[in-house]
């Protein structure tokens, strides 16, 4: 399990350091410094709220279907940064270099997006 770990991160490490060659406007020090990036993320509480977003059972699925109809952003990598049975706060950098906030919630086995902001 250890090692698949360490593979996962690898490949997210590898996947933002293409992101950051071909995008300046995220800060390389700050997507290689992933704890810099979680104390400017989550501390952050100006979000919009989101009503009537499309649900689904699989959360990856909604993020980014939210990400790329609602926002109309280009999903490079995302990260969950907190979460339990019932909420899922993700990280999301983008093919653009802007980065988001997500949150979301489940009701009975169906996932919705219910707030974002961006960093």
């Amino acid at each position: 399990m250890k090692k698949l770990l360490l593979i996962v991160l690898i490949v997210l490490f590898a996947l933002t350091s293409i992101a950051c060659s071909n995008n300046d406007s995220i800060s390389n020090s700050l997507l290689k410094d992933r704890d810099a990036l979680m104390e400017r993320i989550k501390p952050l509480d100006n979000y919009i709220g989101v009503e009537n977003s499309k649900g689904g059972s699989d959360y990856k699925k909604v993020l980014l279907d939210f990400m790329e109809n609602h926002l109309k952003k280009e999903v490079v990598t995302f990260e969950t940064i907190n979460s339990n049975e019932n909420n899922r706060s993700i990280v999301v950098t983008n093919k653009d270099g802007s980065i988001f906030k997500v949150i979301l919630n489940n009701d009975k086995g169906i996932w919705f997006v219910v707030a974002y902001t961006e960093l």
